[in-house]
């Protein structure tokens, strides 16, 4: 190879690389902190955690989603379940998308979803028969007594948004089952 071939070669190399950086998108890096004098002081209640949305099959067939101040699934109900007369479902709802547009990289958590204080009604499954009515509190936490059966949750929207679909659940004895519902707010 002569010397003009070798710099073609490189003078190639350095406009596809430019090319390349340029049409690959850019994250903006935060400046770091520098006034170190400060002592943060994070109260939970000012900065509430909010986890993420995902739930965790158990060997039952349960659900179960993360909660408590480090995200963690909350554990599987036992196996062997020790014999009660009280059976029924507990769950969460949640409110999301929260932002316009696709979701943000990296994670904004004011993106993330929101719990959705509201009204449940339980229908028995395949009909319009509403068995019982609860509400979700300021966490969107819910739990409700329902005798051994398949029923139908349905958690109250707006008019038209948000749209919370129906969450079908199988109640067995002596058992509690774990349900998330997810409400959609109809941002995009």
């Amino acid at each position: 190879m002569n010397k003009s071939t070798v710099l073609i070669f490189i003078a190639i190399l350095i406009i596809v690389g430019a090319a390349f950086l340029a049409s690959s998108p850019s994250v903006p890096v935060p400046a770091p902190d520098t006034n170190t004098d400060v002592e943060q002081n994070i109260n939970p209640i000012d900065n509430p955690v909010v986890c993420t949305q995902d739930v965790k099959q158990c060997p039952d067939g349960s659900y179960i989603g993360r909660g408590g101040p480090n995200c963690e699934f909350a554990p599987c109900p036992s196996p062997n379940p020790v014999p009660s007369e009280k059976s029924g479902v507990t769950g969460v709802v949640t409110l999301s998308p929260t932002c316009p547009g696709p979701e943000p990289v990296p994670y904004d958590p004011d993106c993330a979803p929101r719990f959705y204080s509201t009204t449940i009604d339980v229908l028995v499954s395949g009909t319009t028969q509403v068995v019982k009515t609860t509400k979700s509190d300021s966490k969107g936490i819910f739990s409700v007594d329902l005798n051994p059966g398949t029923y139908v949750l349905k958690a109250q929207g707006g008019d038209i948004l948000p749209m919370c679909p129906g969450v079908s659940v199988e109640v067995k004895s002596g058992q509690y089952v774990s349900v998330a519902i997810g409400c959609d707010t109809g941002m995009r």
